[in-house]
């Protein structure tokens, strides 16, 4: 700043170019003498003359916008208000300042009332003897409109209330309230004072500001002009090649600086625009082929798992019967085979059986009485029942014997729905499978023969808590109660079934 003020003077005051650049003579050499230099000195004698202002111009720091800014306006502009707030002389406090500080010392001085205090006036309101109104007052307090109270009303109200209290106090008492008051208004007088005398130094300094302010602007603007002149008369010795390589260099810089980021990116859109543009079903072929290669390969093992389910899925349903034929199948075939001798004592008790019933009939009427209520005919009657009722058939073998009439119709069904093949596909279709293989040889697949090299994985039961004990027995009881109210095929199916 102190550079630019003691530089104030030189641009201030206009010089002619001639003091300005001062052809310095230099005192003529003769060819003795500079045929005895060197090319140094030669180069050096030959380099121009750098004057002071040719110093304080390169020294000069590069213009910044505000600069810029204070060059091209013709003055600074001072406001009204900063001449208003110059021209102000500090008045003294007003009454409305004054008021408002004593307001807020009386604010603040107030002893709030304790819940005795209340009380003592609430009983005070009450003993008073009710005072008679004449017909004047009635009136009056009955046409009285009732307004909202400002603060300076409140102000007033205490304050004649402070007076009839005070009215009503002794001598000693009322000295004491006058002391009281007295100090309230020195300290309110003391806090008035600190108060506008801070509001003194505030607006000496504020002056202070704005005059400092107003001088460092007429300083920048002269600067600023001078700045101009000399950029001026500069730019009328340039030549028009030098003007343009200016403009150009201050055009380079004013451009925004293109990183890599956005040669990429400009990159890509040429690239974009020179693809051909692909139609929806191109795209949809796209798009395609993208999600067949980011889908997961699956290993032989799914594949098998997959092939399976769908299988297992287009089967036709199996009924309940089906499954109970398959189930007893399989029962049947894991039931232990009997032994020779349990087979020899077996056929032993037919024989014997029968045996003894041809005894029984030959000897019947010599040694066996005739009359013991049945003859050989009612015997012969029962022994037939009894023999049919065993030989009834169960439901189970009803529907074994009906199943070759149900399947009979199903390939009924199923040749009327398949499609009609002619003779020359079935003897083509014959003749391939002939050559193919003449006898099947079963491989089996790696899923199938890891399924059964698999070891099977024993599983620990977890201890069950009393709860799930309790359940587990609740439903065997109620399993034997089932049984044992349960008919002999319903016992049946649920032996076959556990």
């Amino acid at each position: 700043m102190s550079g630019l003020l003691a530089a104030l003077p030189f641009f201030s005051e206009k010089r002619p170019d001639s003091e300005i650049y001062r052809a310095e003579t230099l005192s003529p050499v003769s060819s003795d003498s500079s045929s005895s230099l060197t090319g140094v000195a030669k180069y050096v004698d030959n380099l121009p003359v750098s004057s002071s202002v040719d110093k304080y111009l390169d020294n000069i720091p590069v213009k910044t916008g505000v600069s810029n800014y204070l060059a091209n306006t013709d003055a600074v502009v001072v406001s009204g208000v900063s001449r208003y707030v110059r021209n102000q002389v500090e008045d003294a406090p007003s009454g409305v300042a004054k008021y408002m500080a004593n307001q807020l010392v009386v604010a603040n001085s107030v002893v709030p009332t304790s819940s005795v205090d209340q009380y003592l006036q609430a009983q005070s309101r009450i003993v008073k003897a009710p005072v008679a109104l004449s017909s004047v007052d009635k009136y009056v307090a009955s046409h009285h409109i009732v307004k909202e109270a400002t603060s300076v009303g409140k102000y007033l109200a205490k304050k004649i209330a402070a007076s009839r209290v005070s009215s009503s106090l002794s001598g000693v008492a009322k000295y004491q309230l006058e002391q009281e008051i007295a100090e309230k208004k020195r300290a309110a007088a003391m806090i008035v004072e600190r108060y506008l005398e801070q509001q003194a130094i505030l607006a000496q300094q504020r002056l202070a500001a704005e005059a400092e302010a107003a001088v460092v602007a007429e300083a920048e603007a002269r600067i600023a002009l001078g700045m101009a002149e000399l950029d001026a008369e500069s730019e009328q010795t340039l030549s028009a090649v030098e003007r343009y390589a200016k403009k150009q260099a201050e055009l380079e810089k004013s451009r925004p600086t293109i990183t890599s980021v956005d040669r990429y990116l400009a990159k890509k859109i040429v690239e974009a625009s020179k693809k051909p543009k692909l139609s929806r079903v191109e795209k949809y072929l796209v798009n395609q082929a993208i999600a067949a290669k980011s889908a997961p390969k699956l290993s032989s093992v799914e594949k098998y798992l997959q092939q399976q389910a769908q299988a297992a899925k287009s089967a036709p349903q199996v009924s309940s019967v089906a499954k109970y034929v398959t189930q007893k199948a399989v029962a049947d075939k894991h039931k232990p085979e009997v032994s020779g001798v349990a087979k020899y004592l077996a056929s032993v008790r037919s024989m014997v059986d029968a045996a003894s019933s041809i005894i029984e009939k030959s000897l019947e009427g010599e040694f066996i009485p005739a009359s013991g209520g049945e003859s050989s005919v009612d015997r012969y009657v029962q022994e037939q029942q009894a023999i049919a009722d065993d030989n009834k058939p169960t439901g189970v073998a009803k529907y074994l014997q009906d199943r070759p009439d149900i399947e009979k119709l199903e390939d009924q069904t199923r040749l009327e729905k398949e499609p009609v093949v002619s003779g020359v596909a079935k003897y083509l279709s014959a003749k391939q499978q002939n050559v193919e293989a003449s006898e099947e040889v079963i491989q089996l697949s790696s899923v199938e023969k890891y399924l059964q090299s698999r070891p099977e994985v024993i599983k620990e039961p977890e201890p069950l808590s009393s709860v799930e004990r309790y359940m587990a027995q609740q439903a065997i009881r109620e399993k034997e109660l089932a049984i044992a109210n349960a008919t002999g095929v319903e016992k049946y199916l649920l032996t076959m079934a556990n």
